[in-house]
C-alpha cells in the first residue's frame, strides 16, 4: 500500500488526549473528528456504533470543555488549535479502521463452525508497541480466529516460547519480539527466526529501532517469516496472519476491496501529510511542527509588514525560547515519567468487557467543575461492576499518578500505601528515606512517615488519581484519605463500596448508584463472553434462548459473568445451570470461583458476597439474624417497613434497614400509594442467597420453632390490613403471603393454615373468589387433619368459606357452612364474640339475598347486640351491620329508618378513616339507592358516582360491587332519560359480572333486566323481551322462581306482551308476579303497587272498567302508603287510573288524574311525561269528537288545537330522549299527520 495511516488509538494516545490544555477522552476525539467532516449527531452514532442520545450527552461534554454552546463552535475551536491536521488525520484513520473491519467480518462470515487458532507470545520487559498487540488480537478475533496471548516477564528466548498446552496445538504463532541493540539481543533474535525456519506454523515480528542492524532479514534465511512491523503497513501485516491462517478461504477479492477504499483514502492523506508531516519526521513531530509552522509563518508576515529590525530580532530569539520549550514540553513525552506512578490496573480484555458508557459520562460529568480534589463514591452491590468502572475511567484519563487502594482493612489500606510511596520514590535519596521509614519499629510512627512521604509527592505532581477501593467502613479510612489540596495537592479520588449511606458523608462531592444491568447489557455480555468477542456468531434462535435463561440471572456483571465462564467450561445445559443455581452447593461454588481466578481479577461469588455480609449484619445487633429470617421468607420486593416495626421494636428496624444499605442490599424504596407506608427491596438472589444461608445455620427444617413467632405476627398484620380495607397494601400482601407460604418445608401447620385464612380473605376481598375458596379448604383441611373441627379456628374458616359461596350465589351451601361454624360457637360459649356477631352477620345477607327479610333482619340485630357488648359500638363491622340492615329497611320500603342507619354507618366509617373503603362506597351506593326510591334521582346519581369513583380508587373497578353500583346508575339515567349513558353504564356492569364469571349469579340476571328496560322504553320489544327471559333463566338456575327479583323480571315481561296486544299472555305474567310477591309478604311493596297497576291496564284495554279501576286504586293506596302522593311510579298509576276514567266518558276525573300525572313527571323531569301528554291528547280529541257531534263547531276546533299542542309537546320530549327511528317517534308524527294534514 501507498501510505501508512496509523491506528486511531496509536494517533489519540500520542498527541490528541490534549489539545489547547484541554483533556479530551477517545470517545470525544473521535466525534470532534466526525464533526469537522460535516458529519450529523445521526451518523455519527451509527459510525461509532452508539446511540444518538449517547452522542448528544458527549457533544454537550465537550461544548462545556471548550466553552461553547454550538456545533460550529467546536469546529472553530479545533480549527484555531494546533492539532487540526492531526485531527483531520485520526479521521482518515477511523475511516481505513472501519473499512478494514467490515472486511474482517466478511471473512468470519465465510468460516465454518471451526475456527482457527492463532497465539500471539510477547515480552513485557520493555514499552514498545502494545497498541499494535492489543489491535492484532482484536482484528483477528473480528475474523473469525481464536486468539491466545502468552506473556513473558523477561527478555528470554525459550528453546520453546510457547508453553500453554492449548497454545501448543495453534494453528499459527507469532513472536511479537521486543526491540533490542545490543550483540546479545541480535543473536537470540536470529536463533529464534533459526527456528521457525523449521516451523511451517510460526512468524516472528519484530519492533526494533532504528539502529538495529538490517542484516538480520537477510541473515535468517527465511524472509516469509520475519516481518518487521514498522517497515510493514499494520494492515497489510494482518492480512498476511489471515493468509497463513485460512488458505482455502479466498481473500484476494477482499483484499483487494480494502486497497481501493484504502488508496481512496491515501489521497487525501498525502495532502494533510504535505501539511503537517515534513518529510523523514516521525509522527511524533507533527503538533510541534504545526505550532512552529504557525510561529514562523507569523513571523514572515512582520517581515513583510516592514517591522523594525530590533522587533525582528526578539522574534527570532522568541522562536528559539518557543523551540526548546516544544521540544522539551511536548515532543518528549517522558519528560514527567520521573515523576510517574501509574498502577496496572486489570480489566476485562475488549473482547469481553462491557462498555457501559452511560456510567462513564456519569462520572466524567461528576468530576465537572470542582476544583482542588474531586471526590466521587461509587456505590452498588458486590459484583455491580464499580471496580471495573473506575478502572475503566483512570485508563482513558492522562494523570501521572494512577493508584488503587485496597481499603478492606487498615493493615492492607498501609500495604497499598506503602507500594505506592515505593512507586513515587524516584532518586536513591527517596529509595534511602523509605527504608528508614520501613525499618521503623514503631508502626504508628512508620504508617505516618509513608503517608506524610506519599502526600508530599502528589503535592507536587499536581496530576493524580486515587482509587479507594472496597472500603468498608468510611472511618477506618478518614484519616488516609485526602482532604485539603494544600496538603495533598489536586487530583481525583474515586471511592468504591457497599455502602449506600456514603452519600450522606460531607467528604464526598458526588455519588454514582452502579445498579442493575439492562437485559440489553446482560445479553451483551452474555453473549461476548460465550463467543470470545465475535457476537455474530450468535444466531437469533441462540439469542433467544439466551434471553429465556438471563431472566433467572441476577442482572449483574459477575453474575452473568460466572454464567458464561461455567457453560463455556463445563458445556452444561442452562437448565442445569439454573438447578445448581438455586441449590447453593459448596462444590458449585468452588467451580465457579476456580473460574473467576482463572478469567478475572475478581474472586468472589455472589454466594460468598452474600454470606459474608449476612455475618456482618448479624454480628451487629442480637436482632438482626431474626430480622433476616423475615426478610428472606418473603418477597424480595416492596416489603412494608411497618410489618417489621411490628415484629421489632421501630429503632431496631432503623438500624436493620441502616445496615442493609451499608452492605447495599437495599435496591430501591417507595411510599405505598394508599398512605405514608415506606417500603425497601432488596435483590431477589440476596433473598434467595439469605434464606438458603439462614436455614442451614438454624436448621430451620428441623427447628421449625424459629419460624413460629414471625408467622404470628405476620398473620396479624395481614389481619390488620384486612380490617382497615387498605387495598393496595392487600396486593402487596398476595406476593409477600404466597412467597412466605411456599417454604412449606420450614413452617408447621398452625403457621400455614392461619396465612392461608388470611390470605383467602385478601383473595376474597379483590374478588378473586375461586383463590379464596382454595385457600380456605386448604385451611380446613390442615384442621380436621389436626383434629381441630370444633375449635374456635375451625368455625372461622368455616365462616369465612360460606361468605365466599354467597358472593357466588350459591346460597344453600353457603348457609350449610355458616350455620355449622354457628354451631361451633355456641358449642364453645363464644355466643358473645365478634366473630360469632360477623358470622351471623354473613348469614343474614344470605336470607336478606334470598329475599327473607325477616330472618336476616333479625340475624343483623343480635348481631349489633354482640358488638356492643364488646364495645363494638364504634367499630367498621358494627357500621358493616348498621348498613346491611338499612338495606333491608329500604327493600321493605322503611326509607328513613333506612336512611337512617346507612347514615351512622357512614358516620362510624368516617371515625375509623375509612371514608376511602370499599365499605363506605357500598354504603354510600345503598344510600342512593334510597335517594332513587324516594325520587330524588340526582342525589342519587351524586352519591352513586361518588361510591364508583371510591371503587376505582381501591383497583375495584373490576369487582362485582363496582359492577352492582352501575346498574343502579344505569337506571337512574333511564329514569331520567338519558338512555345512552344507562345503557353504556349496565353494558359495562355485564363485562365486570363476566370478568368475575357472575354469568349465572343472580346480580347479572338484574342486569339483563335493567338492559331490557332501556329496550321496552326506546320502543324496541323484541329485544327486550329477549333481555327479559334471558334474566329470568338465570334466576332459574339459582332457584329465584319464588324471589321478588324473579317476580320484578316476569312483570316488565309482561308489560312487553302487554304493549304487543297479548293481554291473557300478559295477565298470567302480571298475576303469577303478583303470587310471588305476597308470598314473600311484599303486598305493600312498590313493586307489588306497580305490578297491580300493570294487571289493572290490562283489564282496561280489556275493556272490564271496573276491574281495572279496583286493581289501579288498590295500586295508588299503596304507593301513597310506602312512597308518599308524589312520588315517580305514583304518576304511572295516576296517568293509567285517567285513562280508565277516559274511556268510561268521565272527562273531567280522568283529565285531573292525567295532569296530577304530569305534574309529577315533569317535576321529577321523568321522560315518562311523553305517556301523559300523549294521553291528554287523546283526552281533548275525544272531547273534540264528542262536540262535533253536538254540533258545537268552535268548541270542537279549540279542543282540537289543545290535542294537537299536546302532541307537539310529546315530540318534543321523544325527540329528546329517543333514536330518530323510534316507534314512540313514528306513532306520535302518524297522529300529528292524521291531525294536521296540511
Amino acid at each position: 500500500m501507498k501510505c501508512n495511516i496509523l491506528l486511531p488509538e496509536d494517533i489519540y494516545t500520542s498527541y490528541l488526549q490534549i489539545v489547547n490544555e484541554i483533556k479530551f477522552t477517545r470517545r470525544e476525539i473521535d466525534i470532534i473528528a466526525y464533526l469537522l467532516s460535516g458529519k450529523s449527531a445521526k451518523t455519527i452514532a451509527t459510525c461509532l456504533s452508539i446511540s444518538p442520545k449517547t452522542i448528544e450527552a458527549h457533544m454537550r461534554n465537550i461544548a462545556m470543555k471548550v466553552e461553547c454552546n454550538s456545533r460550529d463552535g467546536i469546529i472553530d475551536f479545533i480549527e484555531k488549535s494546533k492539532k487540526f491536521f492531526l485531527i483531520k488525520e485520526h479521521y482518515l484513520s477511523l475511516l481505513t479502521q472501519t473499512s478494514f473491519e467490515e472486511q474482517l467480518l466478511k471473512i468470519a462470515a465465510q468460516l465454518s463452525s471451526e475456527c482457527p487458532t492463532c497465539t500471539i507470545v510477547y515480552w513485557r520487559d520493555q514499552e514498545y508497541h502494545s497498541i499494535l498487540i492489543r489491535s492484532l488480537e482484536r482484528h483477528l478475533k473480528l475474523a473469525g480466529v481464536k486468539t491466545l496471548i502468552e506473556t513473558k516477564e523477561e527478555q528470554i528466548f525459550l528453546k520453546n516460547p510457547v508453553e500453554n498446552r492449548e497454545s501448543s496445538k495453534t494453528n499459527l504463532v507469532i513472536y511479537a519480539v521486543p526491540e533490542t541493540m545490543d550483540e546479545q539481543g541480535e543473536e537470540k533474535i536470529t536463533s529464534l527466526t533459526q527456528k521457525t525456519k523449521e516451523e511451517k506454523n510460526s512468524i516472528v515480528a519484530l519492533f526494533p529501532k532504528k539502529n538495529l542492524k538490517d542484516g538480520i532479514l537477510q541473515d535468517s534465511g527465511n524472509p516469509e517469516h520475519l516481518y518487521y512491523l514498522e517497515r510493514e503497513n499494520y494492515y497489510d501485516f494482518t492480512f498476511i496472519v489471515l493468509k497463513k491462517l485460512l488458505q482455502n478461504t479466498k481473500l484476494e477479492q477482499i483484499i483487494l476491496d480494502f486497497k481501493n477504499h484504502h488508496e481512496s483514502i491515501c489521497g487525501t492523506s498525502e495532502i494533510i501529510h504535505e501539511r503537517s508531516l515534513p518529510e523523514g519526521k516521525p509522527l511524533v513531530r507533527i503538533s510541534l511542527m504545526s505550532q512552529l509552522d504557525t510561529y514562523i509563518h507569523n513571523f514572515f508576515n512582520i517581515l513583510k509588514a516592514g517591522k523594525k529590525y530590533f522587533f525582528i530580532g526578539s522574534c527570532i530569539l522568541s522562536i528559539g525560547a518557543l523551540c526548546t520549550l516544544f521540544l522539551t514540553k511536548e515532543g518528549d513525552p517522558k519528560l514527567h515519567s520521573d515523576m510517574a506512578a501509574r498502577a496496572d490496573l486489570s480489566i476485562p480484555t475488549q473482547s469481553v468487557f462491557l462498555d457501559r458508557p452511560y456510567l462513564m459520562e456519569q462520572l466524567n460529568q461528576s468530576f465537572q467543575g470542582h476544583k482542588g480534589i474531586q471526590s466521587v463514591a461509587l456505590t452498588g452491590m458486590g459484583g455491580s461492576g464499580k471496580t471495573t468502572l473506575a478502572r475503566h475511567y483512570t485508563r482513558q484519563q492522562n494523570a501521572n499518578v494512577v493508584w488503587e487502594i485496597n481499603a478492606e482493612s487498615k493493615d492492607k489500606l498501609i500495604n497499598s500505601f506503602e507500594s505506592l510511596s515505593e512507586a513515587l520514590s524516584k532518586t536513591k535519596e527517596e529509595k534511602e528515606k523509605l527504608r528508614e521509614f520501613r525499618d521503623l519499629k514503631d508502626a504508628k510512627e512508620r504508617e505516618k512517615r509513608i503517608i506524610l512521604f506519599v502526600r508530599d509527592k502528589l503535592k507536587h505532581i499536581q496530576d493524580w488519581i486515587l482509587i479507594y477501593d472496597n472500603v468498608v467502613k468510611f472511618t477506618d479510612t478518614q484519616n488516609y484519605f485526602p482532604h485539603d489540596p494544600s496538603v495533598w495537592g489536586r487530583g481525583k479520588v474515586i471511592l468504591i463500596t457497599r455502602d449506600n449511606n456514603i452519600k450522606n458523608n460531607n467528604n464526598i462531592n458526588e455519588t454514582i448508584q452502579i445498579g442493575e444491568l439492562s437485559p440489553k447489557d446482560k445479553l451483551a455480555l452474555f453473549v461476548k463472553i460465550m463467543t470470545n468477542g465475535n457476537s455474530y456468531k450468535f444466531t437469533t434462535a441462540q439469542n433467544e434462548q439466551a434471553k429465556k435463561f438471563l431472566n433467572d440471572i441476577p442482572p449483574f456483571p459477575l453474575d452473568v459473568s460466572i454464567a458464561a465462564y461455567y457453560l463455556k467450561a463445563t458445556n452444561v445445559s442452562y437448565k442445569t445451570y439454573l438447578e445448581k443455581l438455586t441449590q447453593y452447593d459448596k462444590d458449585f461454588e468452588n467451580v465457579q470461583q476456580n473460574l473467576l481466578e482463572e478469567a478475572s481479577y475478581y474472586t468472589k461469588t455472589r454466594y460468598g458476597i452474600i454470606t459474608l455480609s449476612l455475618q456482618n449484619i448479624s454480628n451487629s445487633h442480637k436482632d438482626f439474624r431474626d430480622l433476616l429470617l423475615f426478610i428472606s421468607l418473603i418477597d424480595s420486593q416492596n416489603i412494608p417497613r411497618d410489618l417489621l416495626d411490628k415484629y421489632k421494636t421501630s429503632t431496631v428496624v432503623d438500624n436493620f434497614i441502616y445496615n442493609l444499605k451499608k452492605h447495599s442490599f437495599v435496591t430501591s424504596e417507595a411510599t405505598l400509594s394508599s398512605g405514608s407506608t415506606p417500603t425497601f427491596s432488596i435483590h431477589r438472589s440476596t433473598r434467595a442467597i439469605a434464606l438458603t444461608y439462614l436455614t442451614k445455620l438454624l436448621d430451620t427444617e428441623k427447628n421449625k420453632h424459629f419460624i413460629e413467632p414471625i408467622g404470628a405476627v405476620f398473620k396479624d398484620y395481614i389481619a390488620e390490613v384486612i380490617d382497615k380495607e387498605d387495598f393496595t397494601k392487600m396486593n402487596l400482601l398476595i406476593r409477600h403471603s404466597e412467597m412466605f407460604l411456599s417454604h412449606s418445608n420450614l413452617l408447621t401447620d398452625f403457621v400455614i393454615a392461619p396465612i392461608d385464612g388470611e390470605l383467602g380473605s385478601v383473595y376474597r376481598d379483590l374478588g378473586k373468589h375461586e383463590k379464596a375458596k382454595q385457600l380456605f379448604e386448604q385451611c380446613i383441611e390442615i384442621y380436621r387433619k389436626n383434629f381441630y373441627e370444633n375449635h374456635f379456628w375451625f368455625a372461622q374458616a368455616l365462616g369465612r368459606l360460606g361468605r365466599v359461596y354467597s358472593d357466588q350465589g350459591n346460597y344453600p351451601k353457603a348457609k350449610q357452612l355458616l350455620e355449622q361454624a354457628i354451631t361451633i360457637y355456641r358449642n364453645n360459649s363464644y355466643e358473645n364474640n365478634p366473630w360469632f356477631a360477623r358470622t351471623l352477620g354473613w348469614l343474614g345477607n344470605v336470607y336478606r339475598e334470598q329475599g327473607d327479610h325477616k330472618k336476616a333482619k333479625q340475624l343483623f340485630e343480635e348481631s349489633l347486640i354482640i358488638y356492643k357488648k364488646n364495645s363494638y359500638d364504634n367499630h367498621p363491622w358494627f357500621a358493616h351491620a348498621l348498613g346491611r340492615l338499612g338495606s333491608i329497611y329500604r327493600e321493605q320500603c322503611n326509607y328513613e329508618k333506612a336512611k337512617q342507619l346507612l347514615e351512622k354507618s357512614l358516620v362510624i366509617y368516617r371515625k375509623n378513616s375509612y371514608e376511602n373503603s370499599p365499605w363506605f362506597a357500598r354504603t354510600l351506593t345503598w344510600l342512593g339507592s334510597v335517594y332513587r326510591d324516594l325520587g330524588n334521582n340526582e342525589k342519587a346519581k351524586e352519591l352513586l358516582e361518588e361510591g364508583l369513583a371510591i371503587y376505582r380508587k381501591n383497583y375495584y373497578e373490576n369487582h362485582p360491587w363496582s359492577a352492582w353500583t352501575l346498574v343502579w346508575l344505569g337506571n337512574v339515567h333511564r329514569e331520567q332519560g338519558n338512555y345512552e349513558k344507562a345503557k353504556q353504564s349496565l353494558e359495562e356492569s355485564l363485562v365486570i359480572y363476566k370478568k368475575n364469571s357472575y354469568e349465572n349469579h343472580p346480580w347479572f340476571a338484574r342486569a339483563l333486566t335493567g338492559l331490557g328496560c332501556i329496550c321496552k322504553e326506546q320502543g324496541n320489544y323484541e329485544k327486550a323481551k329477549k333481555f327479559f327471559e334471558e334474566s329470568l333463566q338465570v334466576y332459574k338456575k339459582n332457584s329465584y322462581e319464588n324471589h321478588p327479583w324473579f317476580a320484578r323480571t316476569l312483570e316488565h315481561l309482561g308489560n312487553i306482551y302487554k304493549d304487543q296486544g297479548n293481554y291473557e299472555k300478559a295477565r298470567q305474567l302480571f298475576e303469577h308476579s303478583l303470587g310471588i310477591y305476597r308470598r314473600n309478604q311484599f303486598e305493600y311493596h312498590p313493586w307489588f303497587a306497580l305490578t297491580l297497576a300493570s294487571l289493572g291496564s290490562v283489564y282496561r284495554d280489556l275493556g272490564n272498567y271496573e276491574k281495572a279501576k279496583d286493581l289501579l286504586e288498590r295500586s295508588f293506596q299503596a304507593y301513597e302508603k310506602t312512597c308518599g302522593k308524589h312520588h315517580i311510579d305514583v304518576a304511572s298509576v295516576l296517568m293509567n287510573l285517567g285513562q280508565v276514567y277516559m274511556l268510561e266518558s268521565n272527562m273531567e276525573a280522568a283529565e285531573i288524574l292525567m295532569n296530577r300525572a304530569l305534574r309529577i313527571f315533569q317535576t321529577k323531569k321523568y321522560v315518562e311525561s311523553y305517556v301523559s301528554l300523549e294521553s291528554l291528547s287523546d283526552l281533548y280529541l275525544k272531547k273534540a269528537t264528542q262536540h262535533i257531534k253536538k254540533e258545537y263547531i268552535q268548541q270542537s276546533t279549540s279542543f282540537k288545537k289543545q290535542a294537537v299542542n299536546y302532541l307537539k309537546q310529546a315530540q318534543e320530549v321523544v325527540k329528546t330522549h329517543f333514536p330518530k327511528d323510534s316507534p314512540h317517534i313514528l306513532r306520535i308524527e302518524e297522529k300529528l299527520k292524521k291531525l294536521t294534514p296540511y
